[in-house]
């Protein structure tokens, strides 16, 4: 799937009609990302966001935070949002 997405020809549709010009296509300029409307990219989103977190949490990024009444400890490394805008990067 991402070979095939990576190697495809893109064309931009406006209102105005469609371009005769395509970008993509290129061994050498391969372009990055799952598309959007791509189903599996939520599923992609979530496997690339967790190593990231990772990554970031081996490199002592984060907080913690202890509750004064309960003292209960969080450790808190983000917050990860994904929308629909978001899923073609």
């Amino acid at each position: 799937m991402l070979l095939s997405t990576q190697l495809m020809k893109f064309f931009l549709c406006t209102g105005w009609g469609d371009s005769t010009r395509s970008i993509g296509e290129d061994i050498i300029k391969i372009l990055h990302g799952i598309c959007q409307g791509n189903g599996a990219a939520h599923a992609a989103w979530l496997t690339l966001s967790s190593i990231l977190v990772r990554v970031y949490k081996s490199l002592g990024f984060g907080s913690k935070m202890e509750s004064p009444i309960t003292r209960v400890v969080l450790h808190i490394m983000g917050v990860l949002y994904m929308d629909e805008l978001t899923s073609s990067f």
